[in-house]
Order: C-alpha cells, then structure tokens, then sequence
C-alpha cells in the first residue's frame, strides 16, 4: 500500500491534519445542533458557512498533500488558513 512507504515527516503531517479535522468535525455539528434547538436561524447560518469554507480548506490542503502539490504544513499555517 502506498500509504505505508512515503516518508515519516509527511505521513505525520497528513496524519495531524487528519487528526484535526476529526476532532473538528464534532465540535462544529454541536455547534449548529445547538443553534438548531435554540432555534437561532442567524448562528444555524453562520455555522454552517462557516464549518462548510473550513473543511473545504482542510480537505483542500489534505488533497494537495496527497498529490504532492502541498506536502507539508505546520499548525500556524492550518491556523491562519482557518482564520481567512
């Protein structure tokens, strides 16, 4: 499998950013579930872009380091990218 031969520090990196977006996924869904029950149309919408533009850039990011285009970034480089 190709997954196991490229070398450890873009397998750590790919599996960091993995990581993140597994442990955000979670947190953005109770955030617009929240919103939902209490009913609050304008924090429903505003979750929802915003988790929608913030996985699209992670898994942007995941895809470029899977095609090499973008092999390697550090957690201020995924910050920054995520405050935009």
């Amino acid at each position: 499998m190709a997954y196991d031969h490229p070398p450890a520090e873009y397998r750590d990196q790919f599996e960091a950013l993995v990581d993140l977006i597994n442990t955000l996924i979670p947190k953005w869904l109770e955030y617009i579930r929240s919103a939902i029950d209490e009913e609050n149309v304008d924090c429903v919408v505003f979750g929802c872009s915003n988790t929608s533009k913030s996985f699209q850039k992670l898994m942007d990011l995941v895809s470029a380091m899977i095609n090499g285009e973008n092999p390697t970034i550090d957690q201020q480089g995924i910050d920054a990218m995520l405050e935009t």
